[in-house]
């Protein structure tokens, strides 16, 4: 008997997959692949700059990594958000399960990650190029990789014009007003409990304090977030994050037209 069951559910997930993998073939493909060789070095080029050199090789093509496999991700979603429509609540619950959930959940925490990327390659490559500035009075004093954070790095990128704008573009990723769309859902996830996507209630009993300092529970179940809502969230993100690859790419840009001109 359980074999039996076991055998429906994979042949009802096989049919189901199908059908996904239909339309993900025949959309339309929205958002664009980002490339991984975008910028050229001096050539011959200085040992000084081979630690420039090969970093920019690694975090380029890391961060385009990230933010197409974003892109893929939202594709998918998409695809699987027109297949659950026709399903009834047994078979949405299975390929929650199955597909939906894992694909989610690791969607909807990239943004900050390629957030963080962004800051540790500009960081790192801003501090790297400031040799060009301050030659023999430059000093390596960068932070820890650990404690990487935006703030810390300012004061090694504040020196050349194209970063105040690469920094505008990161603070409009996973901004407050994202993060309330999504419940938090990426903090949640990784320090409480999130809302469930698509099926399912969670955060029954809620611990508020006011402005005052008074403390006030409300309870509730919260209602899980729609498909539709976090492609739609998703899709806001990934454009926040091709206009940070672009401003990152004019960063790179300054500092190869300095490092060219030594």
């Amino acid at each position: 008997m359980q074999q039996d069951i076991s055998s429906g559910r994979s042949e009802l997930l096989k049919r189901i997959y199908a059908r996904y993998r239909t339309e993900f073939d025949e959309s339309t493909n929205e958002g664009c692949l980002l490339p991984h060789d975008w910028w050229s070095l001096p050539d011959p080029l200085e040992a000084t700059w081979m630690i420039y050199s090969l970093s920019l090789s690694d975090f380029a093509m890391e961060i385009a990594n990230s933010i197409n496999a974003l892109t893929q991700h939202v594709r998918r979603l998409q695809a699987w958000d027109i297949v659950i429509k026709d399903l009834n609540e047994a078979e949405q619950f299975e390929v929650l399960h199955e597909f939906v959930e894992s694909l989610g959940t690791v969607a909807l925490g990239l943004p900050y990650a390629v957030r963080s990327r962004f800051i540790f390659a500009a960081g790192h490559l801003c501090h790297q190029a400031n040799m060009s500035k301050y030659k023999k009075d430059w000093k390596d004093n960068f932070p820890y990789d650990e404690t990487i954070y935006l703030h810390q790095i300012e004061v090694f990128c504040s020196g050349w014009r194209k970063f105040g704008k690469f920094k505008l573009s990161l603070e409009k990723i996973t901004n407050r007003e994202s993060n309330q769309k999504t419940n938090d859902f990426r903090n949640a996830y990784n320090h409480r409990f999130p809302s469930w996507i698509l099926i399912g209630h969670t955060n029954t009993v809620r611990r508020q304090v006011s402005n005052e300092g008074s403390i006030q529970y409300s309870i509730g179940p919260k209602p899980p977030l729609g498909l539709a809502n976090v492609i739609e969230n998703l899709k806001d993100e990934l454009d926040k994050c091709y206009s940070a690859f672009e401003r990152f790419q004019d960063l790179v840009f300054e500092h190869i037209n300095a490092i060219s001109t030594i």
